[in-house]
């Protein structure tokens, strides 16, 4: 019961949270919540009117046993119809959770989760001087070219194709998200830069090493630009995003299909 009134005061909250007004589950939920309230109106009534038939039988001479035997079996319905209506409100709230945390298209997290997991590993540093860890921002190159050119089916296709391969080319450990558009962030836990530059050379390989085709069945080429830092203090957060993103900047600037800054000693090696 305890879980349930938790339950109802989670739902409650996403209805009156004005960020949420214009979400397509927002209206449904809301009409589903009613229905549960309803019911459970509905089942006091119930109870009160089986209370009074109880008496009422009682008068007739009804054994204490059928008395117990009949409301048991009422009790029992009553607890599979409130059942079924509390699994469907905890699937609206899942959904609305992960619909709050997640990119609808490619599957991965999104800006707003990815923004809360940067700032939560930064303040791990604060707790352990010896740690840090290292963002990366990779950008599909030309992909303006390939809404326009295979249109924007195929487009979301390519964006999908690409989470997938990231996903299975990180570790388990590592966190990536939809940074916006054809952009994509990388968290990579107690990671130097130069394990970092790895990790991204080697998607950039996986990704251009990829068919890709339109949804004429034309192939076409994919290529991504990567960028990098590290961050080591929770106060370096921002500077380490930006310093990731001129480096995307960079890689683009230079030629696209390429990690920046390039670590010398570690091309040939991976």
């Amino acid at each position: 019961m305890a879980d349930m009134q938790e339950l109802e005061v989670d739902i409650d909250g996403l209805l009156a949270d004005p960020a949420w007004q214009g979400h397509p589950l927002h209206h449904a939920l809301g009409v589903l919540m009613e229905r549960h309230r309803d019911l459970l109106r509905q089942l006091e009534r119930i109870t009160h009117i089986a209370d009074r038939y109880q008496g009422a039988e009682h008068e007739r001479g009804m054994s204490y046993c059928q008395r117990y035997e009949k409301q048991l079996h009422q009790l029992e319905r009553l607890l599979r119809i409130s059942d079924r209506y509390q699994q469907i409100m905890r699937r609206q709230h899942e959904e609305l959770r992960q619909q709050s945390t997640h990119d609808p298209l490619t599957g991965l997290y999104n800006r707003r989760y990815m923004q809360r997991r940067l700032h939560e590993e930064a303040l791990k540093l604060g707790r352990h001087q010896d740690q840090l860890f290292s963002v990366v921002l990779a950008d599909i190159d030309h992909f303006k070219a390939v809404n326009d050119t295979f249109g924007h089916n195929t487009g979301d296709a390519v964006l999908m194709e690409v989470a997938r391969r990231f996903v299975l080319n990180i570790r388990k450990y590592d966190v990536c998200g939809r940074w916006g558009g054809e952009e994509f962030l990388l968290l990579l836990p107690s990671t130097t830069e130069a394990q970092a530059y790895r990790v991204c050379e080697n998607l950039r390989r996986v990704i251009s090493e990829t068919q890709y085709r339109g949804t004429d069945g034309q192939s076409l080429a994919v290529s991504m630009s990567f960028g990098y830092g590290s961050c080591r203090a929770v106060e370096d957060l921002e500077n380490t995003l930006k310093k990731a993103d001129s480096a995307l900047y960079d890689a683009k600037r230079t030629g696209r299909n390429r990690v920046s800054p390039v670590i010398e000693d570690e091309v040939g090696t991976i």
